[in-house]
């Protein structure tokens, strides 16, 4: 039976689900390792998964009818392995509403030391939205090889 500690939310408003994932504020970083000015708040995040990680979070406030950004910066030293980010509107009780929106990057694509910024437009919300889980999948890394986030954010996208 799986660890039920794992599955609730660090200080961070994140939950692992599956594998290693650790989380820092960007502000822990070393210097010139920040991107640049944040709209929300932003983390770094560790992903050192056996083959797959799974870390997931619910963000509430949206609104029906707007689109919203989600996006981060990624670096791997994993020649194998894809890495995507998926959001899912929800209403209030929890039940999906719509398609979910994904987007992702072969781990092989990247480099150890320069983050790549990646990033989609999720939306619109659909009628009754009211949550957004964003999940974060890391899945066929190589063993002893790490994925590594830094500025995730999730806000409304700019109209046009």
């Amino acid at each position: 039976m799986a660890n039920q500690k794992s599955y609730q939310a660090n200080e961070f408003g994140w939950r692992t689900l599956l594998g290693s994932v650790s989380f820092a504020p960007v502000s822990a970083l070393a210097p010139g390792s920040e991107p640049g000015p944040a709209d929300t708040e932003r983390y770094f995040a560790r992903f050192s998964p056996p083959m797959s990680a799974i870390s997931q979070s619910i963000i509430t406030g949206i609104e029906a009818g707007k689109k919203y950004e989600v996006g981060f910066n990624v670096a791997s030293n994993s020649p194998t392995g894809f890495f995507s980010a998926t959001v899912t509107f929800l209403n209030d009780r929890g039940t999906i509403l719509g398609t979910p929106y994904s987007t992702g990057v072969k781990l092989s694509n990247l480099q150890p030391s320069e983050f790549a910024p990646i990033s989609f437009v999720a939306g619109p919300a659909p009628k009754g939205a009211a949550k957004a889980d964003v999940t974060l999948i890391a899945v066929g890394a190589s063993p002893e090889k790490v994925i590594d986030i830094n500025g995730i954010y999730f806000k409304e996208a700019a109209e046009g």
